[in-house]
């Protein structure tokens, strides 16, 4: 098996410099702060970034890391909550947007 290395920083970065305002990122569950950094840089692109509110994610260190940046997350939503609300911004023409912090 291949050691562990992080990559959703990578992923993250990566989608946001080719897909700026397109991108909205997910950070579920995790551990350690991985996909915080990547989601700042969605962020800083024009993309929206949701977290999984900490109380209802499985491993909460991910998703606390993105809460925790300033300005960062667009939306922190209960896990049974994410989807309802990525077709709501699938469909209504959000993405690409700037949302007001709430």
């Amino acid at each position: 098996m291949p050691p562990y290395r992080p990559s959703a920083d990578l992923l993250l970065a990566t989608l946001a410099v080719v897909a700026g305002p397109r991108v909205v990122a997910v950070v579920l569950s995790g551990r350690g702060n991985d996909g915080a950094t990547g989601a700042t840089a969605v962020r800083r692109f024009g993309g929206t970034v949701i977290a999984t509110a900490p109380a209802t994610a499985t491993a909460s260190a991910m998703p606390e890391a993105a809460i925790d940046r300033d300005s960062i997350v667009n939306a922190v939503v209960d896990l049974d909550d994410i989807a309802g609300l990525l077709t709501a911004f699938t469909g209504s023409g959000v993405l690409g947007t700037r949302q007001a912090e709430g």
